[in-house]
């Protein structure tokens, strides 16, 4: 075969894995939502709402790409306006487990000049979080659902500009920054396979040991947390999401310290 024949079928098929790339399903995960008693009450037409926060995040184009399969809205009989967000996702724990799906959000009442940092909580490594009302103030309820969502997968709160995991809400936050990135991705295909926590903690220990801030400090925190935790979930052999979740993160482990 000549050279410029060699070029030419070379391009056809780098080609043909592009296009193949391009067409890979983002992975898909379904979600299960809570909506307070006074959230229902202050808010007209909640479910139109809630759907349309869930098809707006399934239209986003920037980190994290992917998708949430709405499986219900339920009722929470509870009043949240006064109870503090970690009181909130410990009560949806205990109520609802969310064994049949991947996560369980809680929508929570507005509460009126709540600080930007107070307007969603989860929990690390877990399935749970909430969410407070966006109805008196001008944030992106997708921005701060995607914040939380990256908490329960290992993401913590990062200073790089841009990045989706900033301490406070930052409308040009549109992205996870590329470190936290990986942390998803790690703790997904963890998920995905059943992994042990001394495993996922290993493969952990594995991309960040030779980062820099806040990772170190990071891995300390996160050691004493997923060795308490005695089971591995139970893996979900879904080969289709699989190779979803692993086009999540191109980044790989630095060749050396202090690589960002």
């Amino acid at each position: 075969m000549t050279p410029g024949r060699l070029t030419f079928f070379a391009l056809v098929l780098l080609l043909g894995l592009a296009s193949r790339a391009a067409a890979e399903p983002a992975p898909t995960f379904r979600i299960r939502i809570l909506a307070a008693r006074d959230y229902r009450a202050e808010t007209l037409r909640y479910r139109q709402q809630l759907e349309r926060l869930v098809a707006a995040l399934n239209h986003r184009t920037s980190s994290p790409q992917v998708r949430f399969d709405l499986v219900e809205i339920r009722p929470w009989d509870r009043l949240s306006a006064q109870a503090s967000l970690g009181e909130l996702v410990e009560d949806l724990e205990k109520r609802e487990p969310g064994a049949d799906v991947d996560w369980v959000v809680g929508i929570a009442s507005a509460v009126p000049l709540v600080p930007t940092n107070n307007i969603g909580k989860a929990r690390l490594f877990g399935k749970h979080f909430v969410l407070r009302s966006a109805a008196f103030h001008h944030y992106s309820p997708t921005l701060v659902f995607l914040h939380e969502w990256a908490h329960t997968l290992g993401a913590v709160h990062v200073t790089e500009a841009g990045s989706l995991m900033l301490p406070s809400y930052d409308v040009r936050a549109q992205a996870l920054d590329p470190v936290n990135a990986l942390v998803v991705a790690t703790v997904l295909r963890a998920r995905q396979a059943g992994t042990p926590p001394d495993k996922l903690l290993a493969s952990l220990r594995a991309i960040l040991r030779d980062r820099g801030p806040p990772w170190p400090e990071y891995l300390r925190e996160v050691a004493p947390l997923l060795s308490r935790r005695a089971e591995a979930p139970p893996p979900c052999r879904d080969r289709a999401r699989e190779r979803a979740i692993d086009e999540l993160s191109p980044v790989r482990k630095p060749a050396g310290k202090g690589a960002p």
